[in-house]
């Protein structure tokens, strides 16, 4: 797997870094979902983020893959899309592959963590000092109207939190500092299972973000709330009966 958290410019072959939204306040989105409960814990606001370097096979979201595609959304039109529904918990970043707009998410979930009423003394987030006026105006109110989330911003990537914490990127670790559940791990079609929460294959990891960024290696999460439902083991990573190998 390359280790190297980037979107490529594909169209020139430059090898370059693919830099989609820094200081302009837009991001590159293959789309947005309102309302979903299958991409974390509670009712979640899901973005997918618009490029994708690896291209699994059977990957359910293949028009992602093209940097190209997609359109530029301002950051704060995603605000106001989640400070407009009470109901939901928090954001959920989905792909394509967000570390490849890694500036750009980093800003977005420090925003959403400036939004949501949770502990701030749990934020990991670097101080950008952005002034969003969608976030100044939206945090007192929404607190009041909110409840408290134990994970307001849930992170997919294809990448492992392995190969993303052993890049030296301050993006890159500033938007793992501003995650709290890091779904982590390519799609891996032989090990897929349709019965595992919020994953597709069994390889994949629910990890807490903010625990694995204090102590410096994969810690995996567990919910806070009471009720919350526990995610289910990850598998052995062997392959079904009459399934062959992956060959990642």
């Amino acid at each position: 797997m390359n280790a190297r958290p980037f979107g490529l410019d594909e169209a020139s072959g430059s090898g370059e870094r693919l830099v989609l939204a820094n200081a302009n306040g837009h991001v590159r989105l293959a789309g947005l979902i309102g309302e979903s409960v299958v991409d974390g814990p509670g009712v979640r606001l899901v973005v997918f983020a618009q490029g994708c370097p690896h291209h699994c096979a059977g990957c359910h979201n293949p028009g992602t893959w093209d940097f190209r595609g997609g359109d530029d959304v301002s950051l704060d039109d995603i605000l106001e899309s989640l400070t407009a529904n009470p109901m939901l918990s928090g954001i959920t970043i989905s792909g394509g592959e967000p570390f490849a707009q890694a500036r750009a998410f980093e800003i977005l979930a420090s925003l959403v963590r400036r939004v949501l009423p949770i502990n701030a003394a749990q934020c990991g987030s670097r101080d950008y000092g952005v002034a969003s006026a969608v976030a100044s105006a939206a945090a007192s109110a929404v607190a009041s109207t909110v409840a408290s989330t134990e994970a307001p911003v849930v992170v997919y990537t294809g990448y492992t939190w392995e190969a993303l914490s052993a890049i030296d990127d301050a993006d890159v670790s500033g938007l793992l500092l501003a995650t709290d559940i890091l779904i982590d791990g390519p799609y891996v079609e032989a090990l897929r299972d349709p019965g595992l929460a919020w994953r597709g294959s069994c390889n994949q990891r629910i990890l807490d973000a903010q625990a694995s960024m204090r102590t410096g290696r994969p810690v995996l999460w567990r919910p806070r709330s009471h009720g919350a439902p526990t995610p289910p083991p990850a598998c052995s990573g062997r392959p079904r009966l009459g399934q062959r190998p992956p060959s990642c």
